[in-house]
């Protein structure tokens, strides 16, 4: 499994490091005890051939910066937007595009998730107040959400229920979801918080 996220992106604070080193931690540890073998590709160090981020079984995109808004149509400035690098972004989804048109399974958690839409073709809500989907800063970033799981998505069965209630810390989220993805995960403000496709995984 390849792995991809940005461990050191423009504007990049030490709690900001903190937590996003943390998180990918954790995300390997449980790859680990699940038994993956995987390779993780700091995509704010010189950026490897396509090849060789494709050259896997399965990919995985986590956490990190802001996709830069041009990319999905957004002129101006954006509130509180943050490690934006936008040769990454395109990096990132010319592998998740490339991995689909090979048939090598996809996986995106939090800033991952957003670039599977955009990279689609989709569109994101450029910045999201606290609130709902996020604290307001700090040790209280995260808050605890709670998910309606479309009934007969893939997402459903694998957890096994139609609710979820995920650690959630995001300004940004998925506003048109690209075709042929489909929406199945949702706040309670209607906003997407999971989507999938419906032929490849």
């Amino acid at each position: 499994m390849t792995v991809l996220v940005s461990l050191n992106f423009p504007d990049l604070t030490a709690p900001v490091a903190d937590l996003v080193r943390r998180f990918t931690h954790q995300a390997l540890c449980e790859l680990s005890e699940k038994g993956a073998d995987w390779t993780l590709i700091d995509t704010s160090a010189p950026l490897p051939s396509l090849g060789e981020a494709l050259d896997t079984d399965a990919l995985l995109l986590l956490g990190g910066g802001d996709i830069d808004s041009e990319i999905y149509g957004v002129d101006g400035p954006v509130p509180h937007e943050y490690g934006v690098d936008r040769d990454v972004d395109e990096f990132c989804m010319e592998a998740i595009l490339g991995a689909a048109d090979a048939g090598v399974p996809v996986l995106g958690i939090c800033r991952g998730h957003q670039l599977i839409n955009v990279a689609f073709g989709g569109t994101l809500v450029p910045h999201l107040d606290a609130g709902l989907h996020h604290g307001p800063s700090g040790d209280d970033l995260f808050v605890d959400e709670r998910i309606e799981i479309a009934s007969g998505s893939r997402l459903a069965g694998i957890l096994g229920d139609e609710v979820a209630v995920v650690r959630n810390g995001h300004h940004q989220g998925v506003d048109h979801v690209a075709e042929p993805l489909r929406g199945v995960g949702r706040a309670a403000d209607g906003l997407v918080e999971a989507v999938e496709h419906p032929d490849a995984w």
